[in-house]
């Protein structure tokens, strides 16, 4: 961090507040909803912002940064920091698996043996990384490190491509006038800020194969590697809010714009 600018430090703090804020902000709304109407797709997208997005994101980030510094953080510190948030992730990542299956594709076995998959790697790469003393030292690398993080990566594909998909059908419905504009957007939306995400994770695994090399090489890219993830990370925030909490100028442009769709 200490290679990061002020003007970089500061756009990076804003940017990662502002991301932080609006997970938990969107996963809190979702549980809310969910205990009222005790219904599982808001649960499940629910607890993937505040587990995956929120408190995972900044507990195993910042295990993570801590590592790459050796004795900057006690061993029992690092220990929580990255066994508490890569559970948190984990169990968020596989929360929005179990969501794209129960929303996008429930009841296709392709889809059910993703799933499967999915929480075998995830619960499989915990254990690996955590019983080869992962969470006391948190360095980068490994067969077990990489394979969680290829979870992530491969969740974060899927999330990504099934809103998309499911938009193209909402967007001739809404053309036809049987869904609401604003409902086939927020597909749109969920679609651009998984990508923004998956950005933010590719970005970040060029990152650790820098540091997993040799932690001086990755010293000219600290300040570009850390306004790339801010500028995606205010992608992710800007788009899940406007899907989720869309203010009434937008929701007005929004039916506008499919107005005036030649379609």
């Amino acid at each position: 961090m200490q290679q990061v600018g002020g003007a970089a430090a500061l756009v990076l703090g804003v940017s990662q507040t502002l991301y932080l804020l609006v997970m938990t902000a969107l996963g809190a709304r979702l549980l809310a909803l969910a205990r009222r109407t005790r219904r599982l797709p808001e649960a499940l997208l629910g607890a993937h912002f505040v587990l995956c997005c929120a408190l995972g994101y900044s507990l195993l980030g910042a295990g993570l940064v801590a590592g790459l510094q050796p004795g900057l953080l006690p061993r029992a510190a690092m220990v929580i920091l990255i066994g508490v948030g890569q559970a948190a992730t984990a169990s968020g990542v596989f929360a929005g698996v179990l969501f794209n299956y129960w929303v996008f594709r429930r009841g296709e076995l392709w889809a059910a043996a993703l799933v499967a998959l999915a929480a075998a790697a995830l619960g499989a790469s915990y254990l690996g990384y955590g019983l080869s003393g992962g969470f006391a030292h948190g360095r980068v690398g490994g067969f077990w490190f990489w394979l969680g993080y290829g979870s992530y990566a491969a969740a974060g594909i899927w999330v990504l491509l099934e809103p998309l998909r499911f938009r193209v059908a909402l967007r001739r419905r809404a053309a036809l006038g049987l869904v609401e504009p604003l409902v086939a957007d927020r597909f749109l939306l969920y679609g651009v800020g998984s990508a923004f995400r998956l950005a933010m994770l590719a970005v970040g695994a060029v990152a650790m194969c820098l540091a997993e090399e040799a932690s001086q090489q990755i010293v000219p890219y600290v300040a570009p590697i850390f306004l790339v993830v801010a500028m995606a990370g205010l992608g992710v925030a800007a788009s899940y809010g406007l899907a989720f909490f869309p203010p009434r100028r937008y929701a007005r442009f929004v039916e506008r714009r499919y107005r005036r769709s030649p379609s």
